[in-house]
């Protein structure tokens, strides 16, 4: 099922084209971006240093891993507006197997953040002589970086779900992400505000131009238990809305 998954997403035009936008800016902004924070005079050797350079490719990932959200969000809505939910339920398949195909998706999703990010990774070391394997602990921002990916697209689904339009629901991911709980963590206790779903998904990395260290991974480590929680809820309450929903 990955592997067909797999093949309607690439032959999926708009699929595709987000997919290769993804990749241009984020190896544009490893290129450009990167040297913009360099310090004068820094050699790009250090500039792009492993295995520091892991944490802010990372890092800088996390800034285009929403374009595959609302990529994910297409992809969760118009199986509700071409009716491919409804058409899966009377072929015989359950709730559960319609959540199945939608988390095979972000997982697809999440392999390619990771290959991209694995792939500019190598292209730099081969292009200043460095080496490129990761130690246990550099591997860390890796894994907090696809961590948060699963977090942002888990939400995605929780509101395609719950709007079923595809419009709708992006302006609503958004609002809610960079409007409503910023609003809401300025108005309750700072414990409270800190426990918020996106401030814990956004804590995961740091800027692209600090990147993660292992200075600066004890935040990702603390709230890795409440992203995690917070992915099984909103899988959970994705699950529940299809259930109650009229397809």
């Amino acid at each position: 099922m990955l592997v067909l998954e797999a093949r309607k997403l690439v032959q999926y035009r708009t699929a595709a084209g987000v997919l290769l936008l993804y990749v241009v800016l984020f190896f544009l902004y490893v290129l450009e971006g990167y040297k913009l924070n360099q310090p004068v005079g820094q050699a790009p050797e250090l500039t792009y240093a492993f295995p520091v350079l892991w944490g802010r490719l990372a890092s800088t990932g996390s800034l285009f891993s929403l374009l595959l959200v609302i990529l994910f969000l297409i992809l969760t809505t118009d199986d509700f507006q071409y009716r491919i939910f409804r058409q899966q339920l009377i072929d015989g398949a359950s709730y559960g197997k319609l959540l199945q195909i939608k988390f095979f998706d972000a997982l697809l999703l999440v392999v390619f953040a990771l290959l991209t990010t694995g792939v500019i990774g190598l292209f730099y070391a081969l292009r200043y002589g460095a080496n490129p394997v990761p130690m246990a602990t550099s591997l860390l921002p890796v894994v907090f970086g696809a961590v948060q990916l699963v977090g942002f697209l888990s939400f995605a689904l929780f509101i395609g779900v719950l709007v079923r339009k595809n419009g709708m629901a992006t302006l609503l991911f958004f609002l809610y992400i960079f409007l409503v709980e910023p609003l809401v963590r300025n108005r309750v206790p700072r414990n409270l505000a800190s426990l918020l779903p996106s401030n814990i998904l956004f804590t995961l990395t740091p800027s692209p131009a600090v990147g993660i260290t292992q200075l600066n991974m004890q935040a990702p480590l603390s709230v890795l238990p409440f992203a995690l929680a917070y992915i099984g809820l909103f899988w959970a309450a994705a699950y529940l809305l299809l259930r109650k929903q009229d397809l």
